[in-house]
């Protein structure tokens, strides 16, 4: 959404490339919004009449601090005030973690630093993987008995299929979902992931050649080989849906 009108007053949107929202503009007032990886860290609302008379500050700052490698949020700070939003969060000890973290310049892929830790954990979203299989959910069990995934004619039609839904899908979601495909095909443990990359609740024979199946699929997707990546050895596999789903939008 770039704009929205109510009661006669319109405010517009501005959008970042990876399509997450970094400013909220109206005639009265200007919020910025600063993202750690796809969780929010601040907004800053200044009013319109503050900035016009160049004040230093005329507004609100809420900076936000989460549960490390989830949605939920522990600290909220206002203009240097810490509010705890959980009673069993140690506020100082919290904050002090949190500023502590020196991850340098971060990459466009998900990153986190654990609190009392200056490691980087590369963040990996498997689940998104089995938003592009609709295809093969949708398919009736005579469908799919006519289905034979390591057949040429059929892996091409589900590419296919699934390179229609990537292309429908936010530049975020686009960039975990080749992320996932590039962990595992470079991982070492294609077996023990691979449910990740075939949806377990459909019947089908078992995939011959997965790493052949994971790099065709990922030519398909971006238009080249897989690059040979070292992830190193701090990776999360974020398993779970998070507090809100998850919206391949973005």
């Amino acid at each position: 959404m770039r704009s929205a009108e109510t009661f006669g007053e319109t405010t517009s949107f501005s959008y970042d490339a990876l399509g997450r929202r970094i400013a909220k503009r109206s005639s009265h007032a200007t919020t910025l919004f600063g993202w750690d990886g796809d969780t929010l860290a601040f907004e800053s609302t200044q009013s319109t009449e503050g900035r016009q008379e160049l004040q230093a500050w005329r507004g609100d700052s809420v900076h936000y601090i989460h549960e490390p490698g989830s949605f939920v949020p522990l600290v909220q700070i206002r203009q240097a005030q810490a509010v705890a939003l959980s009673q069993t969060t140690d506020v100082k000890a919290l904050i002090a973690a949190n500023h502590s973290c020196n991850c340098g310049q971060r990459s466009q892929r998900d990153h986190h630093c654990l609190p009392g830790s200056r490691s980087m954990t590369t963040k990996i979203f498997p689940r998104y993987i089995h938003k592009m299989y609709y295809y093969l959910l949708a398919m009736s069990d005579d469908e799919l008995d006519e289905f034979h995934i390591n057949e040429e004619p059929c892996r091409a039609k589900l590419f296919d299929a699934m390179k229609v839904d990537f292309d429908s899908f936010g530049p975020v979601s686009k960039q975990r979902i080749l992320e996932a495909l590039e962990y595992i095909w470079a991982s070492g443990q294609i077996e023990k992931l691979w449910g990740w990359v075939v949806p377990q609740a459909v019947d089908l024979d078992e995939v011959e050649d997965k790493p052949a199946y994971l790099c065709a699929l990922y030519k398909k997707l971006s238009g080249h080989e897989p690059p040979h990546r070292d992830f190193g050895p701090d990776v999360e596999l974020v398993k779970s849906a998070g507090p809100h789903g998850v919206d391949m939008r973005e």
